[in-house]
Parts: C-alpha cells; sequence; structure tokens
C-alpha cells in the first residue's frame, strides 16, 4: 500500500486521496499483511474515503492474509453504511477467510442485527457452515441473541444443523450459562415444529 496514500486515509484527506490515484497510485495495493486502502479506510470507519476509493475501482473484494475481505472487515465492525456501500458495488457475499467465516457470519458473531438483516436481504447464505461446522445460527444463540436467533430462523436457518462435534444451536445457547427461557422455547419449538411438520405430523402443542 502506498504510504502517502495511506497516511492520506488515516487524515480523512479526500482530495489528497483523489489526487494520488489520479497520479498514478493503486488503490488495490497490498501491504505485507495483504491489507489494501479499502481494508485501512474501513478499519478507521473513514466512510467518505471508502466511497471514493470504490468510485476509484479498488478491489472490493480483495482478500488480506487471514482472507478477511473489506465486506467481512465492514461487518466484523458493524458498520452497516459501509456494508451498504460495498454491496452496492457488488462485493462477494459469500466469500469465506481462513476459518472459513462469511461476513454473515462475522456480522453475527459481533451482534450486529441491522448488518445481518442487510445481508440476508442481499441473498447471503443462511446455513452457511465455517470448519467447524459451526452456522450463523449457532452464533448467535452462543450470544444469547433472540434478535438475531429469530431473524435467522425467520430467513430460514436449520435448528437441527449440528457443527463437527455434534452440537445443535441449543447447545450453544448453554455455553454462558443457562439461556433465557423464551430462547430455549424459540429454538426448541422451532425444532419440534420441523420435524413434526417433516413426518407429517402435528406439532406437539397443536395436538391438544
Amino acid at each position: 500500500m502506498p504510504g502517502k496514500l495511506k497516511d492520506a486515509i488515516s487524515n480523512g484527506d479526500l482530495h489528497l486521496i483523489e489526487q494520488l490515484i489520479a497520479r498514478g497510485a493503486n488503490p488495490s495495493a497490498a501491504d505485507e499483511d495483504g491489507a489494501t486502502p479499502l481494508h485501512h479506510a474501513i478499519s478507521l470507519g473513514r466512510t467518505p474515503s471508502v466511497r471514493v476509493l470504490l468510485d476509484a475501482g479498488a478491489d472490493v473484494d480483495a482478500q488480506d492474509i487471514h482472507g478477511v475481505s473489506p465486506l467481512m472487515l465492514a461487518a466484523a465492525l458493524k458498520s452497516l453504511e459501509v456494508v451498504t456501500l460495498l454491496l452496492d458495488h457488488h462485493a462477494a457475499l459469500d466469500a469465506v477467510n481462513v476459518e472459513g467465516n462469511t461476513a454473515l457470519m462475522l456480522a453475527t458473531r459481533a451482534g450486529a442485527p441491522p448488518v445481518v438483516q442487510a445481508l440476508l436481504a442481499s441473498g447471503a447464505i443462511v446455513n452457511v457452515r465455517n470448519r467447524e461446522g459451526v452456522t450463523p445460527l449457532m452464533l448467535a444463540a452462543r450470544l444469547q441473541h433472540a434478535v438475531l436467533v429469530k431473524n435467522l430462523i425467520d430467513a430460514g436457518a436449520d435448528v437441527r444443523a449440528v457443527d463437527t462435534y455434534g452440537h445443535r444451536a441449543l447447545a450453544y445457547a448453554n455455553e454462558k450459562g443457562l439461556p433465557p427461557a423464551y430462547l430455549v422455547r424459540m429454538l426448541r419449538s422451532e425444532a419440534t415444529t420441523k420435524i413434526a411438520t417433516d413426518s407429517g405430523a402435528r406439532p406437539w402443542w397443536k395436538v391438544w
């Protein structure tokens, strides 16, 4: 990454950023960690700089040495505005980092419902799994975040999915201690509904 361009981004100097690129600075040049000017701007919360870089043709899907793309970084930082900008520039929704996590998984892990909703609305795969078989729903359950759990279930998250160790989302909900009863009911009742529907039977609470 050109030093002068990095400094201009750090200072939020939009005019200088434009000048440097016009003079030949590469808006997609990576540093030793694979981070590009776009990564740098996002990490600093420099949304106007992000916009300038994108308009100048910066690689929207560049990944650093950890496989982190600009969209993943913005999602992890819970920056809805930047996520929206990147999606408008056709950022790859389901690219994965070295752990197999997508932007949706990172937004879920960060506890960012607005970002999760934006990614789902744009077509992110709700039942994606990382290298350990963990799904976004499991991450939401681990946080005991009822809003995220509901959003993901409403989008089609599979409550019966198991990770590579055989654990379901409900097991993740117990990691931080006894989860709220309403969260347990949400995960259990949804699973029961799916199982009953698949078998042709009526859910137990509709039998009476």
